[in-house]
């Protein structure tokens, strides 16, 4: 293996696979660096003169305003789903939080006075500590007083199943996962 022969590869790789070359650049060099350490003297332990320019990160498009006043219009707030729907929604539009971290939230977790939410993220193990609008108290406020089963547990999800009593959306969720396809358990549930 000579300098000419690793950079021949790497301008391939580049040129195929622009997003992983960070990743096999990386391997290549701790390839390199095992055989010279083996005593295959003649393996270059620099693979490039220089750096290829880092990959362009692929951005998702977001949906317009109105694609989601679209969606928000969507739930029946008439019925105890459509609340519990919309308070979800219209937290996932304003917050950007994940849809297990807004499934997972509990009373505890709202602080009406300061209009804020904490909890630690599901992802990342990081506690969080994120505004909300007065919209989104609103919303919130209408499904756990209005829709919400009563419960005078603090620990407790927010967000119930409305087939299922007394289970959080993500057990019910689970449940229905379970029955419908036979499957016997989720991974990460």
């Amino acid at each position: 293996i000579d300098q000419e022969t690793l950079y021949s590869f790497m301008t391939w790789e580049y040129e195929t696979h622009p997003a992983t070359l960070d990743r096999v650049g990386y391997c290549l060099r701790l390839i390199c660096q095992f055989l010279n350490q083996k005593g295959f003297n003649d393996v270059p332990t620099k693979i490039l003169p220089f750096a290829f320019p880092a990959p362009r990160k692929k951005i998702y498009p977001s949906f317009s305003r109105d694609d989601i006043a679209k969606i928000l219009a969507n739930p029946d707030r008439t019925t105890t789903a459509g609340k519990r729907d919309y308070a979800i929604l219209y937290l996932a539009s304003t917050t950007g939080m994940r849809a297990i971290d807004i499934a997972g939230l509990k009373l505890s977790d709202i602080n009406w006075g300061e209009q804020t939410i904490h909890f630690i993220q599901s992802k990342t193990k990081n506690a969080v500590s994120l505004p909300i609008n007065s919209e989104a108290i609103s919303a919130l406020a209408d499904y756990i007083l209005n829709g919400r089963p009563a419960s005078g547990e603090e620990c407790i999800s927010i967000f119930e199943s409305t087939v299922q009593q007394n289970r959080p959306i993500w057990m019910s969720y689970q449940y229905s996962c379970q029955t419908h396809t036979g499957i016997r358990s989720l991974q990460g549930i």
